[in-house]
């Protein structure tokens, strides 16, 4: 079977412009950074782009396109692969190198770690654990939830224990529009850890969420 690939070029600030391909049957994927001191995000794939930002131990990535060449770093050979263009990127792609991505989250991270989906719902209606210590419910960005009437939220995590604590911040009914009860709350959870890929949140009400991890893209 021919293998197609897609083309990209993308021209930084000093005009060099750097040719990337991707097989169409590998991109999208999700990766976790296994690096304990994190990644370092760059504007270019090589070591020597300028560095965008970082990316914490476990953090869940969805990569998009792939360098044509690979590079050695500390001994590890592997290619450069690009996030989705975001803000915090410029706008742009931000690279990072795949030698220090798992294709499963680090077993030492904490196990309610990563994206989950609702059993049984649409992935739209997930939960995102990130290792910054920030969270969010349903989709935020344009609504969408299954909690408070409906409503999305982001804010603060912790776990002790089996106990998750839940510092939200505010809020949103469907599309982005702030709800009638905008407001922070303190919301507390009892975590079941069945495996890696699998937990179950109980509320105070007594219902329960079931949560698979979402490795899709």
């Amino acid at each position: 079977m021919r293998l197609v690939l897609l083309f990209f070029a993308i021209v930084n600030c000093h005009g060099i412009i750097f040719s990337q391909s991707a097989p169409t049957q590998q991109l999208p994927i999700v990766r976790y950074v296994a690096s304990k001191e994190g990644l370092n995000v760059r504007a270019q794939p090589a070591r020597t782009g300028d560095r965008m930002g970082a990316l914490l131990y476990g953090a869940r990535v969805d990569l998009v396109i792939r360098s044509e060449n690979r590079e050695t770093i500390d001994g590890i050979t592997d290619y450069w692969y690009a996030l989705p263009a975001a803000p915090e990127w410029r706008h742009g792609n931000g690279w990072i190198f795949g030698g220090y991505l798992s294709e499963t989250m680090p077993e030492d991270t904490s196990p309610v770690l990563g994206k989950w989906k609702i059993e049984g719902q649409d992935k739209l209606f997930h939960w995102d654990f990130r290792p910054d210590g920030k969270m969010n419910h349903g989709n935020p960005a344009s609504g969408g939830g299954l909690f408070f009437g409906g409503n999305s939220f982001m804010g603060d995590w912790t776990l002790q224990g089996n106990l998750l604590t839940i510092k939200a911040e505010y809020f949103q009914t469907q599309w982005g529009k702030p709800s009638e009860y905008f407001h922070n709350e303190t919301i507390e959870i009892i975590v079941t850890i069945i495996n890696r890929d699998r937990i179950v949140l109980r509320f105070t009400d007594s219902s329960e969420h079931i949560l698979v991890r979402d490795n899709d893209p």
